[in-house]
């Protein structure tokens, strides 16, 4: 084998981490921006039907499929994060408050509730800067 095609075998294998470290770090952004759009899409449902312009049942039912769609992509985040102190970040910690707020807003829509559905919006809301701020300082 020649000097070259051993230089360039090294080179290779080489760019494998880097090309993995890419990735994985391409994947958390992707996460972290599913995760953005996910409560974005309940607040602005949760605003609707508070302005009274989407039906309860409508609302409900986005309500409850974007806090699954949550659940799902915190889980998802956490397995591949390629920052295993995620987990118990404050990020994580927000992230489950936003979870938790978005169940009570769908179990005030069901009881049709909106004093209560505005609280857990505003919940939501206050949860969502400090999940913000913690995205924001990760690489």
């Amino acid at each position: 084998m020649t000097r070259f095609a051993v230089l360039a075998s090294c080179v290779v294998v080489a760019s494998f981490p880097l090309t993995a470290s890419a990735q994985a770090a391409d994947q958390d952004q992707h996460q972290r921006e599913l995760v953005s759009s996910t409560v974005a899409t309940a607040e602005a449902v949760l605003d609707a039907w508070l302005a009274g312009t989407v039906p309860a049942h409508y609302a409900k039912r986005t309500v409850s499929t974007m806090g699954k769609n949550l659940t799902d992509l915190i889980a998802k985040q956490q397995a591949f994060s390629s920052h295993p102190a995620d987990s118990s970040s404050g990020t994580q910690q927000a992230f489950q408050r936003i979870g938790a707020a978005l169940d009570r807003a769908q179990q005030a829509i069901r009881a049709a509730d909106r004093p209560a559905a505005a609280r857990s919006l505003e919940e939501v809301r206050s949860a969502v800067a400090p999940a913000d701020k913690g995205a924001a300082s990760q690489p």
